[in-house]
């Protein structure tokens, strides 16, 4: 058996990391949602800016859990085309469905950076009772796709097995 490569074993970590967050994310979704449920009916008191949080941040952890999901081949997948293990096709065809997603990601990428280095320039605050800068999560959006670019790229590098895609395993 094979040691992984280290540029392997970095996307791994760094897959794992960005999934860490994204699940203090949604820990973070919850006990605001839980506050302002409780602030309203006990103390008729919601929280300010619940709503526009909890979308910031939703945004940020479909972004950030990518990376790991591409990584463990865990996106839905349908397939119009049954082929044979180890037949050329199959093979074809999963580098075709990673170059579309090569290309999906890099265009998302190249619309975060924009988006994030407009919103830097201009500090850029949500719109609703309470301003909150909308800079953070653009950034985190655009991590989550690169991430997921370089994952991508990696998964080009290396020998697909057929098992391992089937059952979704991790690299």
């Amino acid at each position: 058996m094979s040691h992984p490569s280290p540029i392997t074993v970095f996307c791994r970590r760094f897959a794992h990391v960005l999934l860490a967050v994204a699940i203090a994310a949604v820990l973070l979704i919850a006990a605001l949602g839980a506050a302002d449920s409780a602030g309203s009916v006990l103390f008729d008191r919601p929280i300010p800016a619940t709503l526009e949080i909890t979308e910031l941040f939703v945004a940020v952890i479909i972004f950030m859990t990518q990376p790991y999901v591409v990584l463990r081949w865990s996106h839905i997948s349908v397939d119009l085309f049954r082929f044979e293990r180890g037949s050329i096709l199959r093979t074809l065809r999963i580098y075709l469905t990673l170059a579309l997603s090569l290309l999906s990601y890099a265009v998302i990428a190249v619309g975060a950076w924009r988006s994030m280095t407009k919103s830097l320039r201009l500090g850029e605050l949500s719109g609703g009772i309470v301003s909150i800068p909308v800079y953070p999560f653009k950034i985190g959006l655009f991590v989550g796709a690169c991430a997921t670019i370089l994952v991508i790229v990696l998964m080009f590098l290396v020998r697909h097995d057929d098992d391992e895609i089937d059952r979704g395993g991790e690299m």
